[in-house]
Formats: C-alpha cells, sequence, structure tokens
C-alpha cells in the first residue's frame, strides 16, 4: 500500500501547491536576509563561486527588492543601504530560480509562508544565486525540460530498478565505513546502468543534465545550510522525476566529496562527465577493502537480496496500477471546483510556452498537462498567464507543450471575461489570471464562458 499511498499523496497535492506559494506579507525582513545571507555565502561552497557578488531580487511579499544589480531597471527606485526597490510583484519575478533583470543574469527568491529559520531562508538564497553562477560559466549544467513531459513513469520494471538505486544511494550515505560506502555506491551505479540500458536517451540526458542543474544547487544549499541530504527509503513518488534529480544530484556530489576530493575543480574547470559517469570512475580506481585488509581495483557491488528485489517490482507495479486512477481523479475533482470555468481556445495560432513552473507540472490523459502553479503562454495576437492557481493545458501537436497549446482549461474562477459574440479585445485579470487577447470572441458553452481566439489574416 506505500506505493499507492505515495501516488495518490503527489498527485492529490499538486492541486494543493497554491497554498504553499501564498506570499507571506512582510514575514522576513529582505535587509536582515541578505546579513544572514552574507554570512552564511562566506563559507567556501564552491571553486570560483562567490554568492556574495551576485545580483538579487527578493520579492517579500509586498515589494521586489534589489541588491547589488549594477543598472537597477527604471521602475526600481532606490532604497536604504544601497538596494532599490519596486512597490508590488515584478512582473520578472514568477518563482525561486534565476531571471533576466535589465539585461543582468540575476537570483530571485518569492517568499512564502513556510516557516523557516534564517539559515534556510539564506541557503535558499545561495542555490539561486548558483544558478547564476551556472548560467554564465557552465550553460550545458541543465536538462531539456521538454523531455520531463515525455518520460516513462507508467514502466514498472524501470520504477523498480530507481527505487533500488535510491535505497542504495541512501546507505552509501549512511555507511558507517569506507568500503561500505564505495559498495553501496557501486550498487547505485550498477542498478543505474540497468535502468539507463531500457531507458530513452533522451529521459537518461534530461536526468543527468538536471542533477548537474538542481542536484548541484541543493548540494550548495545543502553545505551552505549545514543539512545532511534526505533520501527516503521509499524513493519519490513516479511522476516526481525532477524533484527526485535535486536529492539524487546531492547524493552522489556528497558521495564524490568523500571518493574523489578534487572532482568539483576537474568539473568547474570544463570537464563534461555527468555526476554519475564520475562516481563510477572514483569506483574503478584502486583501493583498500577495510574488512579484508588487502588491496583492489573497482569496487564489487553489495548484492540486494530477492526480498528486496521483489518488494521494489511489488511496490512499482502497484504505484503504476493506481498511477492513471489518481490522474483521471485529479482532473474530474479540478473540473468540478466550484465557480466559473474558462476555456481559451487558440485555432489559428498555437499559443507558444513564455514561461512554466517544471517542478509543478502533471502530465495527464491524451496529451494533457496540469499546470499547478504557472504557466505564461502567448502568440502574436496575446498572452495568458496563471500564476499561483492551476490551469490544464491541451497541446496543439505531438508534443504535450513544445509544439505549442490548443486549448487552456482553468477552473474555480470568481469572474468572467469581458467581451462578445464579435471579435474584439477580451481582458481578464483576477485571481491569478491574466488574459489579454487583440482579437477574440467570448461564448456561453454549457456551464463554461469559452474565449476563443481569432487570428487576423
Amino acid at each position: 500500500m506505500i506505493g499507492t499511498k505515495l501516488v495518490v499523496a503527489s498527485l492529490a497535492a499538486s492541486l494543493a501547491v497554491v497554498s504553499c506559494f501564498t506570499i507571506a506579507r512582510a514575514a522576513v525582513d529582505p535587509f536582515a536576509l541578505i546579513a544572514e545571507y552574507d554570512r552564511v555565502a562566506a563559507k567556501p561552497l564552491w571553486p570560483k563561486f562567490d554568492a556574495r557578488q551576485i545580483p538579487l531580487a527578493i520579492y517579500d511579499g509586498r515589494s521586489t527588492f534589489l541588491f547589488r544589480h549594477p543598472h537597477p531597471p527604471p521602475e526600481f527606485k532606490p532604497d536604504r543601504a544601497g538596494a532599490s526597490s519596486y512597490h508590488g510583484l515584478h512582473e520578472a519575478i514568477r518563482a525561486n530560480t534565476s531571471i533576466q533583470l535589465g539585461g543582468v543574469t540575476t537570483a530571485a527568491l518569492k517568499l512564502d509562508e513556510e516557516r523557516r529559520s534564517p539559515r534556510a531562508l539564506a541557503s535558499i538564497v545561495i542555490h539561486e544565486a548558483f544558478h547564476v553562477h551556472q548560467r554564465r560559466h557552465h550553460p550545458g549544467w541543465i536538462g531539456n525540460e521538454g523531455e520531463l513531459f515525455l518520460y516513462p513513469t507508467e514502466r514498472e520494471s524501470l520504477l523498480a530498478l530507481r527505487r533500488l538505486e535510491t535505497l542504495a544511494l541512501r546507505r552509501a550515505l549512511d555507511a558507517a565505513s569506507s568500503t561500505d560506502r564505495a559498495r553501496w555506491s557501486a550498487a547505485a551505479i550498477e542498478m543505474r546502468r540497468l535502468r539507463y540500458a531500457s531507458l530513452p536517451s533522451g529521459s537518461v540526458e534530461y536526468e543527468r543534465g538536471t542533477e548537474l542543474n538542481e542536484g548541484l544547487a541543493r548540494y550548495v544549499e545543502g553545505r551552505a545550510a549545514e543539512e545532511r541530504p534526505i533520501l527516503s527509503a521509499y524513493d519519490y513518488p513516479a511522476p516526481a522525476i525532477r524533484g527526485r534529480c535535486y536529492a539524487t544530484g546531492q547524493a552522489l556530489a556528497i558521495l564524490l566529496d568523500r571518493m574523489e576530493p578534487a572532482w568539483k575543480d576537474s568539473l568547474e574547470a570544463g570537464s563534461p562527465d555527468p555526476l554519475d559517469v564520475r562516481l563510477e570512475r572514483a569506483l574503478e580506481k584502486s583501493g583498500i577493502d577495510e574488512t579484508a585488509g588487502r588491496a583492489f581495483v573497482g569496487w564489487a557491488a553489495v548484492p540486494f537480496t530477492e526480498r528486496e528485489r521483489e518488494s521494489a517490482m511489488a511496490r512499482a507495479a502497484v504505484e503504476v496500477g493506481r498511477l492513471a486512477v489518481a490522474r483521471d481523479s485529479i482532473r474530474r475533482e479540478y473540473l468540478s471546483r466550484p465557480g466559473n470555468t474558462l476555456i481559451v481556445i487558440a485555432d489559428s495560432e498555437p499559443l507558444w510556452p513564455q514561461g512554466f513552473d517544471p517542478l509543478n507540472v502533471m502530465r495527464l490523459s491524451s496529451g494533457e498537462v496540469l499546470h499547478s502553479r504557472w504557466i505564461k503562454l502567448g502568440n502574436a495576437g496575446g498572452t495568458v498567464e496563471v500564476l499561483d492557481r492551476a490551469a490544464i493545458t491541451e497541446p496543439a501537436g505531438r508534443h504535450p507543450i513544445l509544439e505549442g497549446i490548443r486549448k487552456v482549461v482553468l477552473s474555480g474562477l470568481e469572474v468572467t471575461p469581458s467581451g462578445g459574440s464579435s471579435p474584439g479585445p477580451v481582458k481578464l485579470s483576477s485571481g491569478g489570471v491574466t488574459l489579454e487577447f487583440r482579437n477574440a470572441v467570448v461564448e456561453r458553452d454549457g456551464g463554461s464562458w469559452v474565449v476563443r481566439q481569432v487570428m487576423k489574416r
């Protein structure tokens, strides 16, 4: 039953995710946060990375503050201690990430209601500052987010191997001796090798790129916060591919610290190997078996018991079997929310993705995708943006999102769009939904409002 509970809880949480991003009203003083950030950033976190030199944008629930930016955009006004500020949430900030602001790559933090210690918050800012370092010096450290929508989450055998890989990584991190650490690391690499042999190449590249991107940022964040990595013995739910890469990338980095101390300098110097390949290479070098007191070349993996393998396969089968049912249930629940339902249709030209949150997407049936926190779409005739609430998109082509979007469905709205049956401007700005089309019609279809974009020829 554990697999069932995990998948249902994970999918259900996608609809509740908005509450996790409700903005706190000045719960944290950005200037006090910067002081703690500078204190933590003084530690040696990564070669050639000084977080104190990175421009920062912080939204505290009322205003957006800009720190250490070489030339703030004109809408930002001078504030105290050399900072500048903008009243409200700046349009460039939609999540904790790196952004382009005034032509400068800037780390952005959007504070939420979750109560965290000053060090934890400062470490999250360092995570985002490290992304700025990555974008400047290592643009190849990233996964193709389009592959996330094609990842084969429904294959039981691959999920079972993933479960065993995570279990081995967890045991390697917890190992009391270097021998046990190396042998459990070898077991994790063996499970990954078997899994990658059957995984599409795009999915493999996505995992490795995301481990370099988000996994290393989580690793630097963990060093700043002085926190141990968290890897559940039950792994992540099947669809949580991206979230898992944060944790596995951090775990691989910590194991490399213990087996190949110079790996960070090598990676920073431009060596292109992904983290798991580096760890495998480190394991192939000569070592000393502490239990036997002998030298050898290469570490032998600890074998999983038959019971462990059977358990992983059984849990994977249960979870995959419930996945489609859970997705249908989440979809029905979303569409049945009280309030108005708005359907946006782009017939003549698809709406193209201008931004979305890859950590908060759920692939549904028939190419539909539930975006539970943010998506922005647009074409020559206008834009639609949904922030801090959910929306379902329907693709215009074979790819769920990268070939454009034909339809957007929003439920639970408290307002209705302006406009009529004759083509003309249509606008809507309320409750996290911003829609502006230069030429569209508004129709009533049963219990739904339909905005149909009409492109002039």
